[in-house]
């Protein structure tokens, strides 16, 4: 398949994508499944939750994207970090969450492989980590026919959950370490070098 997501899978991709299926949740057409969704990634509390009213701004004060609903008539605010295979750097969520001090939820959404390290950081200042299986079960919960849904998972599946499958099983059962050619497999391994 030709899939779009191959053409730029830098992190503003995935914030667009983001901000592009959370606008989608808004139609009719996801009524049923949109709480389900928001549950899985840990958006509200219920997966009966009735989600309305969706909202997403981009880049608001540097941060990757704000999120703003409402759930069962309470209105909610949500900041995202989002990273494609770089991590955190200079204090800066604790710093997005001096800007945005108010949000009901903080995440931490990574596609690559999370380090053990940053796992802690993310939990230290307050944030939920989102990893790549996370927003994969969340979207195939969606049970979305649209095009963009299948490449995007499809992207996902090929270029980060296959390759991380590989290093956990391969590396560490059959000792294969020509896989450290890979830079998800040497970040697997410091990860775990630095528990």
């Amino acid at each position: 398949m030709n899939n779009i997501f191959e053409y730029s899978p830098k992190e503003l991709t995935t914030d667009a994508f983001l901000k592009w299926i959370f606008c989608e949740l808004n139609k009719d057409q996801y009524t049923d499944s949109v709480a389900q969704f928001f549950f899985q990634l840990g958006l509200c509390e219920n997966r009966n939750s009735s989600i309305r009213t969706i909202h997403v701004s981009l880049q608001e004060q540097k941060t990757d994207l704000i999120l703003r609903y409402v759930e069962n008539g309470e209105e909610q605010k949500v900041l995202f970090e989002n990273k494609t295979r770089t991590t955190i750097h200079s204090e800066q969520l604790q710093r997005y969450k001096e800007i945005f001090p108010n949000c009901d939820y903080y995440k931490y959404l990574k596609l690559a492989y999370i380090f053990h390290s940053e796992r802690k950081i993310a939990s230290q200042n307050g944030y939920d980590v989102i990893d790549v299986h996370m927003i994969y079960a969340a979207l195939k919960g969606l049970k979305s026919n649209h095009y963009l849904v299948c490449q995007y998972m499809e992207f996902l599946s090929i270029k980060f959950i296959e390759p991380m499958n590989r290093i956990t099983k391969d590396l560490i059962r059959n000792n294969e370490y020509s896989l450290f050619k890979d830079g998800q497999a040497q970040q697997y391994f410091l990860s775990h070098l630095d528990r």
